[in-house]
């Protein structure tokens, strides 16, 4: 009788098989009293211990990146298990035993792992490098892996296919570039209320995408990254909003300008008719905005159709023009902030 034990127990292995150390886990899920539904929660027990048991191997057996954060490490595992780098494949695994307590049930399983197929030495950025070029990756996650570990994971193919979907402010945040589209300020200063911000991080990424530099939706959005473990991004996103809103004035200081521009007697000049200048002063010449160059000269000295101009076409030109205007009329605070907004708009080197 123990030989044909032993025989039995040779031949349910397979003939190639090198077995791992058992592997115990445990899913703990809601009690179903009905047979069908409790026979579901079994067989969705068992696919959670699968990825549990494969998923602790991964963490006793394959050795990581030293760099690699601590906050990462289940990101880059699920991603080894999502490439299929490694054959696993489950030798004796089966439920153990299930404990009922109160409403839930927690089910016990145990596992070997055939190591025998298994190449745990494969180059971890190499696999992460072609995940992103194969566009298999979050746009999120590809852009966090890129801004943490910089020299392993390159950074073009992650901005190629960030562009394929957000079209907005954080790619110039991401690469320190002056933000080329205006209509991107328009929401700068909108206050935004809590329950209208009280939704998902994909949400959250697009409304931050179009309406970068608002502080309500920036440390929602940073609170939302935060959560997710995306840390290099989420400072990234914090230091750009504060680097701008730092330079926001004050209500007393923003009526001292509008104040100053009262004293143009022979122009009706109400800077909150022109949406674009009214940002300008109320950031203290200090939107990281470029402005367009224009290619014709243009001898257009009437400062009303100047400030139209402006605020339809956004050319550099018609910006110095304004500020030499305001100067000669000696609103000195005006022609200086609008001469620090020209210098920062020609800024190639602006970081965030």
């Amino acid at each position: 009788m123990r030989l044909l034990l032993f025989l039995l127990l040779i031949l349910s292995y397979p003939a190639s098989a090198e077995l791992s150390d058992k592997i115990f886990v445990s899913v703990l899920l809601p009690i179903n009293n009905k047979i069908v539904k409790d026979k579901i929660n079994l067989e969705q027990a068992k696919l959670i211990a699968k990825n549990k048991i494969i998923k602790q191997y991964i963490i006793n057996n394959v050795s990581l990146p030293k760099n690699i954060k601590d906050y990462h490490k289940n990101f880059i595992i699920n991603l080894i298990i999502k490439s299929n780098e490694l054959d696993f494949e489950l030798i004796n695994f089966k439920k153990d035993k299930a404990i009922k307590t109160n409403d839930f049930v927690r089910y016990f399983f145990s596992s070997n792992i055939n190591e025998k197929k298994l190449n745990i030495n494969f180059d971890l950025w190499e696999k992460l490098n072609k995940l992103i070029h194969n566009n298999s990756l979050s746009p999120l996650l590809s852009l966090e892996l890129a801004l943490t570990y910089n020299e392993n994971i390159k950074i073009l193919p992650v901005l190629k296919n960030w562009k394929q979907v957000f079209k907005g402010g954080i790619l110039y945040i991401i690469t320190n570039n002056l933000i080329e589209k205006p209509q991107l300020f328009n929401f700068i200063d909108k206050r935004f209320y809590k329950d209208e911000l009280n939704i998902n991080l994909n949400q959250l990424t697009f409304l931050f995408d179009m309406a970068p530099f608002n502080l309500d939706v920036c440390l929602r959005f940073y609170d939302a990254l935060e959560n997710k473990n995306y840390k290099s991004l989420s400072k990234k996103v914090l230091l750009a909003c504060k680097t701008v809103n730092k330079s926001k004035v004050s209500e007393n200081d923003y009526q001292k300008m509008i104040d100053e521009s009262s004293r143009l007697k022979d122009f009706d000049f109400d800077i909150s008719k022109f949406k674009l200048l009214s940002k300008i002063i109320k950031f203290n010449g200090n939107l990281p905005l470029t402005l367009n160059d224009s290619k014709m000269f243009s001898d257009e000295n009437n400062l009303e159709n100047l400030l139209l101009r402006f605020e339809k076409e956004y050319l550099l030109s018609d910006l110095i023009k304004i500020r030499d205007i305001l100067k000669s009329k000696n609103l000195t605070n005006l022609s200086k902030l609008l001469s620090d907004q020209i210098g920062v708009s020609q800024n190639d080197n602006y970081k965030y």
